[in-house]
């Protein structure tokens, strides 16, 4: 049922990923060399004196996180079948695995490179909204597995 505090875990989900498609992930800025960077779900930009020096294109990470969320809106509309709903979030916890861990090698393998000076960016909203997905995801799929334990000790009552 819609009702159920999975369902509102699974909408949170789907909204954070929604979310960090929107929002920088990364952004680090050197004020005395005019340096400035930023990994979004779309792209990695480097700006040197205000000039674009670099501009990847990370359009795979846009459509993981858009994959994910519809994988999340999937399994809130699948209540009837707990056993898919988690099926569904366990594929969406790879999915947002492999989100987390090509968006962590573009900020340490890619974008760190850019800057001559050690000290770390700062994560973004469309960084945390990633971790919140995860931790929502989980949070659903607790409540799917004791809902479904409910009903298997409902039925051995019968």
């Amino acid at each position: 049922m819609l009702q159920r505090i999975q369902s509102i875990f699974l909408f949170l989900v789907g909204s954070s990923l929604v979310v960090s498609l929107f929002f920088p992930f990364w952004y680090k800025s050197n004020p005395q060399t005019a340096e400035w960077a930023s990994l979004t779900a779309w792209q990695l930009e480097y700006l040197k004196q205000n000039q674009s020096v670099t501009n990847n294109t990370t359009v795979y990470l846009g459509i993981l996180a858009i994959v994910s969320s519809l994988v999340a809106f999937t399994s809130l509309f699948s209540y009837g079948n707990r056993f898919r709903q988690m099926q569904l979030n366990f594929l969406n916890t790879l999915l947002m695995v492999v989100l987390l861990g090509l968006s962590t090698y573009q900020i340490i393998g890619v974008a760190e490179k850019f800057f001559s000076l050690p000290p770390q960016g700062n994560f973004g909203i469309g960084f945390y909204a990633l971790i919140s997905a995860m931790l929502f995801n989980s949070l659903a799929n607790r409540f799917i597995r004791k809902d479904d334990n409910l009903v298997k000790s409902a039925d051995r009552l019968r």
